[in-house]
C-alpha cells in the first residue's frame, strides 16, 4: 500500500472502540441510576397526589352524605342520589378506582362505628399505596381520615410512622 493512501489503523480503530465503550460505561453506571431516581421520584410524587385527590374526595363526599366516608373507591365516583359527581365529573380516574397506577397499589379500608361491621355508617377510612415492584426503593404510603399522608422506605406505611 502506498504511503499516502488514506485509511484507518488498527490502532485507531482499537481507540475508537475504547472511547465508545467508555461512553456506554458512563451511561450505564451514572446516567442510567439518575434516570432510575428520577422516575422513582415521579412515581412517589404521582402517588402522593392520587392520595390527595382521594382524600379531597373524601371529604366532600362525607360533608354531602348522611353516611360518613365512602364504603370504597368507587363509591368516590356517585353522590347518594346516583349522580356522579359535581358538574357530571367523577371524583377519581378508572386507573386509581381499579387500586392501580403509576407504579402503585392503592388498598382501601372503610372504618365502620360498630367493631362488628353492621353498622352502615362508615366513619373512617385508611388507604395505602404500596410499590408494584417488591425491590424497589421507592416508599410505601398511609392516609386515613385525618388526611395525613404518612411514609416508610422499608415496608407498608401505617398511622405511626412520621408524617410525609
Amino acid at each position: 500500500m502506498p504511503n499516502n493512501a488514506r485509511g484507518i489503523t488498527q490502532l485507531q480503530l482499537a481507540a475508537i472502540v475504547a472511547c465508545l465503550g467508555g461512553m456506554w460505561m458512563i451511561r450505564s453506571f451514572v446516567i442510567m441510576p439518575m434516570l432510575d431516581r428520577a422516575q422513582t421520584q415521579a412515581e412517589e410524587s404521582a402517588a402522593i397526589a392520587s392520595l390527595r385527590i382521594i382524600g379531597s374526595a373524601e371529604l366532600s363526599y362525607s360533608t354531602s352524605s348522611n353516611s360518613g366516608f365512602s364504603s370504597s373507591l368507587a363509591e368516590l365516583n356517585r353522590s347518594t342520589s346516583g349522580q356522579t359527581g359535581q358538574a357530571g365529573e367523577k371524583a377519581l380516574d378508572g386507573e386509581l378506582v381499579s387500586g392501580l397506577k403509576n407504579g402503585y397499589r392503592y388498598a382501601y379500608e372503610p372504618k365502620y362505628s360498630a367493631s362488628d361491621g353492621s353498622s352502615s355508617y362508615v366513619s373512617g377510612f385508611v388507604i395505602t399505596a404500596d410499590p408494584l415492584e417488591s425491590t424497589s426503593q421507592k416508599r410505601h404510603f398511609f392516609m386515613d381520615q385525618s388526611l395525613t399522608i404518612r411514609a416508610n422506605r422499608d415496608h407498608g406505611a401505617g398511622p405511626e410512622d412520621p408524617p410525609f
